[in-house]
């Protein structure tokens, strides 16, 4: 089914980007990714450099929320304290339900989470956004362990705000150097656990490459079709590149050198800005179900964790499971559960929320037939 998205600012240069489907597909191709990598992690722990790539959907993500900050700014003056606000009724509410379920699941159960240990600061620390060491893994992991991401994001909110004082024609160099000089600063000697160490890490720059790309979306650039598509095509090779090699990043997925953005962050953000310029050039199509799974990534992101957990403990609990067959029921099973706690969570308790604190969202409404 063809679809055209109306916008009244669709020829503006500088108009805000009224966000199509490829944005919802790219957003559920990132939760999918990380969501299976965790599964992989769970049964298959001995292959991990083969299939580590697939928390490179975390990469997606982060060029991802550059261009919607981007666009849902574009041409407007000021409003840093309203973006921000927006942005804190957009991600913490539901992740701050999630967080406490988690913690519920730990001081109730904690023999169902693995690798997880109660420790008040790191709990409250990981209520408030401030990256703080886990106390089993030793890395800066949060008690919901994607929250990690969450913690660049709220980094990115805040600098993205100041921002926006500034006249539209010097936001562009002022986000991107801002990011970079943090990245500059990264390399002063310090040590590796401190909050220093995080919040210079480089993997910030898929922040900009993202902006960079919303910029160009709306100064009007186009790219042809073939060209598009073919960029696109290099981004997704160069990340099974990664697969097929066994080549990752050598730290934590929290990406603190620069070998993740080299390795994931540039495909990524090719990926990202071919499937852009395609569908402008193309024309946007309308697939209900990948559409649906990139509304609920947010909540799949954050939930499948907890998922993947419970499905785990049970199978380790049945012996007769324990061969390939088994196994691979197993894996199904846990990839399954987490999509449909995903979208529940979606549709019982992101969207009233949403509608609640009536937080605009890139969702891909209302579509019009052409």
């Amino acid at each position: 089914m063809t679809t055209m998205l109306r916008s009244r600012n669709a020829h503006s240069p500088g108009g805000t980007i009224k966000f199509s489907p490829i944005i919802q597909y790219l957003r559920a191709v990132a939760a999918l990714s990380v969501l299976l990598y965790h599964v992989l992690l769970h049964w298959l722990p001995q292959y991990i450099t083969h299939y580590y790539v697939f928390s490179g959907g975390v990469d997606i993500f982060f060029v991802i929320s550059g261009f919607v900050m981007w666009g849902i700014t574009a041409g407007r003056e000021g409003g840093s304290w309203s973006f921000f606000r927006k942005r804190l009724k957009r991600i913490v509410p539901l992740y701050w339900i999630v967080t406490t379920v988690m913690l519920a699941i730990m001081l109730a159960k904690p023999s169902v989470l693995l690798h997880s240990r109660f420790d008040v600061v790191h709990v409250v620390t990981s209520y408030l956004f401030i990256p703080w060491v886990h106390p089993v893994s030793g890395t800066f992991y949060p008690l919901l362990i994607p929250g990690w991401t969450l913690n660049y994001e709220m980094m990115f909110y805040a600098i993205f705000a100041l921002i926006l004082f500034a006249p539209m024609r010097f936001r562009l160099p002022a986000v991107v150097g801002a990011l970079m000089g943090l990245v500059v600063l990264g390399f002063i000697p310090h040590a590796a656990t401190s909050q220093f160490h995080f919040y210079t890490s480089p993997i910030i720059l898929e922040f900009a490459m993202g902006v960079c790309l919303g910029a160009a979306v709306t100064a009007q650039r186009r790219v042809r079709a073939p060209i598009a598509a073919t960029v696109a095509i290099a981004g997704f090779g160069l990340l099974a590149a990664g697969a097929l090699t066994g080549a990752h990043p050598s730290v934590i997925p929290s990406g603190l050198h620069c070998d993740r953005v080299l390795i994931w962050g540039i495909p990524a953000a090719l990926l990202v800005s071919g499937c852009v310029f395609l569908e402008r050039e193309t024309g946007p199509w309308l697939a209900r179900l990948p559409l649906l799974l990139g509304d609920a990534s947010y909540s799949i992101y954050l939930v499948h964790i907890i998922s993947v957990a419970v499905v785990f403990q049970f199978w380790r609990k049945m012996p007769a499971l324990h061969n390939p067959a088994g196994m691979s029921a197993a894996m199904i099973v846990a990839m399954l559960a987490s999509v449909a706690a995903g979208v529940l969570l979606y549709w019982f308790v992101e969207r009233p929320i949403i509608k609640r604190f009536k937080v605009p969202t890139p969702e891909s409404r209302p579509l019009v037939r052409r």
